[in-house]
């Protein structure tokens, strides 16, 4: 079962910014509801602030968004209809119909009642309602997601064509092309990769709603509740190999396309790994440094969650616990590393696996491999080229920013900083490729 690629908190103000550029992010979207909560303060309404404040949202799927905010009251109305219908009054037609039109042209389904004098003079009714469908809500999401999901079909089938993936499969599996792998002949492996992929299709839900546009599907019902913080997951054993569920209020501001290909791998992975469990994880075994032990960590989260409190776990973290400073030291000075750098990147991991979910999530196998499919995807690496060390190490050094190199170099941080260049070496024998994600302050992809 997999989880969707949780960003951590570190992260999630630089996935919130990314996704203000794109689109309203929360902040955004506060400063419009407050201006909004202004135009019914004191007598009367401020018809003319109203629409200036609902003119600076730019698609249905804002609108409720900005609805939710009324929960708390700041306008006097539990509701965006309730308060049109409690601060407009019978003259405030032209007001309420200007409203409406603006909403109906972003896809908003809005009505009001009316009369009309014998004179032909309008007057507003009340009666004011107005809805979203799921359908206009992810209509945007929708129609990049298809195309997308296009390129990512095309890419790993590329991919998978390339004889030095098979080449890479047959090694590391230690298998003769007519062999078997977990009870399966390899050419029929390929095939039903092949058919994976083409029959994988897109479904869409937002933080609005649990429920799935295509299928149906109740996810907040799923693998340990829903997450909004989620770009997109996965989940083959418990809703089939032929869906990727695409959370469409955070896949603006994202690499959409890397992470559908990272999401791909995952139900390659489900079926038959491109490569042994355990050749996943020797990409970080060293001899001068301890594994990362995710029972372990697991098992210090359960004892702090029995004491009621996390703060041991975050001291820890503080004071570097467990950190492999001989190894730290040496790849600083070997790659002119900043040393605040390298300790930062295992403070960072030592917090984010504070929690029992990220705990087991850092370093699980199949989201490394998504990693680096994405990060080679992201490099435009070829199966029968090499990621070189100069490449990750802009990564390293925070000098640019990616997700399934985040997961990565956490990962590499928690397991005692090993080589650079021979972690990478390591990486470049497995047969995979892509993946880019969220979240994330703690952003996840599945």
């Amino acid at each position: 079962m997999k989880k969707n690629l949780i960003l951590t908190e570190s992260e999630l103000v630089n996935l919130v910014k990314k996704i203000i550029s794109e689109q309203l992010g929360w902040l955004d979207m506060w400063s419009i509801y407050d201006s909004v909560a202004k135009t019914t303060e004191g007598w009367g309404t401020d018809p003319d602030g109203l629409f200036d404040a609902i003119s600076k949202l730019k698609s249905s799927a804002d609108f409720v968004y900005l609805k939710t905010f009324f929960q708390d009251g700041k306008t006097g109305y539990k509701s965006f209809d309730e308060m049109i219908n409690g601060e407009y009054d019978t003259l405030n037609y032209n007001d309420v119909n200007k409203l409406t039109a603006y909403l109906n042209k972003l896809g908003v389904n809005a009505t009001f009642n009316y009369k009309k004098d014998v004179l032909g003079n309008f007057y507003f009714n009340k009666g004011f309602k107005s809805s979203v469908s799921m359908e206009s809500e992810v209509s945007a999401c929708k129609a990049k997601v298809q195309g997308l999901m296009v390129q990512a079909k095309d890419w790993w089938l590329k991919w998978l064509s390339n004889p030095t993936t098979k080449q890479k499969f047959l090694k590391n599996w230690k298998v003769q092309p007519n062999g078997m792998v977990k009870g399966k002949k390899v050419d029929d492996i390929f095939k039903n990769y092949v058919n994976l992929i083409n029959n994988v299709k897109p479904d869409y839900y937002t933080r609005n709603s649990f429920i799935t546009l295509v299928n149906k599907i109740d996810i907040s019902k799923g693998f340990g509740g829903y997450d909004d913080n989620a770009i997109a997951f996965v989940s083959p054993q418990k809703y089939g190999f032929d869906k990727i569920f695409i959370n469409c209020s955070n896949i603006e501001g994202n690499d959409a396309l890397t992470i559908i290909i990272h999401e791909i791998q995952h139900i390659l992975f489900d079926y038959v790994p491109l490569n042994p469990e355990n050749k996943i994880m020797q990409i970080y075994s060293s001899k001068t440094s301890e594994p990362y032990d995710e029972n372990k960590r697991l098992d210090q989260v359960f004892k702090s969650y029995d004491k009621n409190t996390s703060l041991d776990l975050m001291n820890d973290a503080n004071k570097l616990k467990g950190i492999n400073m001989k190894n730290l030291v040496d790849i600083s000075k070997k790659y002119n590393i900043s040393q605040d750098i390298l300790k930062q990147w295992y403070k960072d991991a030592s917090i984010d696996t504070a929690s029992g979910l990220n705990a087991l999530y850092v370093c699980r196998d199949t989201e490394k491999m998504s990693n680096i499919m994405g990060l080679r995807k992201t490099l435009n690496i070829l199966p029968n080229q090499n990621i070189q060390s100069k490449d990750f190490l802009p990564y390293i050094n925070k000098q640019k920013e990616n997700v399934d190199a985040m997961w990565l170099i956490r990962c590499w941080a928690l397991n005692g900083f090993p080589d650079i260049t021979t972690w990478i070496n390591s990486i470049n024998l497995l047969a995979m490729n892509n993946k880019s994600l969220k979240p994330n302050n703690g952003t996840m992809i599945a």
